[in-house]
């Protein structure tokens, strides 16, 4: 066990000055001055954004891992530069024929029971019927807006509901065609532009913009990838309290340090992301930050079936280190083709998570949770 008590950044952070930098002698999340290193060497392979290397801390205290040195809350928006927070504006169901238009009618068929949308064209029960067939066709519908999975309005064209880091709006659509009034808060300028494109109304640019005149007004708030993101997650939770009506719904999620794939992959695992993921959570803590911050009745929802995205880009991430750290040779196996030391596909590995998950819901990729203002 070790204190962190570096003063001086190492040479490798080239894209970061000294002074743009934040050295942190406690645990952002408890305070803590303990704290051992979990990863060090950490790179950005993923998007190739954010130049140099990133250590990630293991607090003692509280169970969670924080970066550090980090980007300040100035310089933090250079590693976003290739990030993925926009996307295009979908063709009408109108504009397609053959092929695509039964993609969107089946499509539409799922989305309809899920979301209570009336989206057409949609091909109902077909729908719901692949989608029991095919679990990549349901967790790809599911996963356009997984905060919103069998969840509706208390009142159609009345309920307010805020996604917080709604990047193009994707979420916040499948919300308004389901009878919520939306609302979005985005820093990313491009992704503003995309959810204006859909129609989508962008309140602010960061949470705290936000002014009093909100508070109470939301019966739902959605946190999708964004708490690992920011430097003060305590701050974020308690203004979400403040903005949501009494009893109304935080819906949060974020990577699960406990996962299979953090175990199996270790430094390459995707859901560390350096250095956009400034903190990360195991699922004890994460329940206690919320209770710090006045939530009640924590739920956490059956894990999604993230494994194939999860696995295959880390797998993408040791192969871009392999071919950056030793001979090309070394990363020429493909992701469907890697296998551990005792011979295991990555499909073997990914059948080995679903059953360990399966049997121990805290081992999922992801932390995905509800909780009550």
């Amino acid at each position: 066990m070790t204190t962190d008590t570096t003063t001086t950044p190492p040479a490798a952070l080239a894209h970061w000055e000294p002074h743009e930098l934040e050295w942190l002698s406690a645990c952002p999340l408890c305070n803590s001055g303990t704290s051992t290193v979990l990863h060090e060497g950490l790179q950005d392979y993923i998007f190739m954004a954010a130049g140099g290397q990133w250590r990630l801390m293991s607090c003692i205290a509280c169970d969670c891992a924080f970066l550090n040195p980090r980007p300040t809350a100035t310089t933090i928006g250079r590693a976003y530069a290739s990030y993925y927070t926009h996307g295009a504006v979908a063709a009408s169901g109108a504009a397609l024929s053959g092929r695509a238009w039964l993609r969107r009618a089946l499509a539409n068929g799922y989305r309809n029971a899920i979301y209570g949308t009336q989206l057409t064209p949609s091909l109902g029960v077909v729908g719901i019927a692949t989608a029991r067939l095919s679990r990549a066709f349901r967790n790809a519908i599911e996963g356009e807006a997984p905060g919103l999975v069998r969840v509706r309005p208390t009142q159609a064209g009345q309920s307010l509901i805020l996604d917080v880091g709604c990047g193009s709006g994707l979420s916040l659509l499948r919300a308004r065609d389901a009878g919520w009034r939306v609302m979005g808060i985005e820093p990313d300028e491009e992704a503003v532009r995309a959810a204006n494109a859909r129609g989508i109304e962008i309140v602010a640019h960061h949470l705290h913009e936000l002014p009093a005149s909100f508070d109470g007004t939301f019966e739902r708030i959605m946190l999708s990838h964004v708490i690992e993101h920011v430097h003060d997650p305590i701050a974020m939770l308690s203004r979400c309290k403040q903005l949501l009506a009494p009893g109304g719904t935080l819906w949060l999620e974020t990577p699960n340090l406990s996962s299979v794939g953090h175990e199996e992959f270790g430094a390459d695992w995707r859901g560390l992301e350096p250095p956009r993921h400034l903190v990360m959570f195991r699922r004890a803590p994460l329940d206690a930050l919320l209770q710090r911050a006045g939530f009640a009745n924590i739920r956490h929802s059956k894990p999604r079936e993230v494994w194939p995205y999860l696995f295959e880009r880390s797998v993408e991430t040791r192969q871009q280190r392999l071919r950056l750290t030793v001979r090309a040779a070394a990363a020429s196996a493909s992701a469907a083709a890697l296998t551990t030391d005792e011979g295991e596909t990555l499909h073997q590995r990914m059948q080995r998570a679903r059953d360990i998950v399966e049997k121990n819901p805290e081992r999922a990729e992801f932390l995905t949770l509800t909780a009550t203002a």
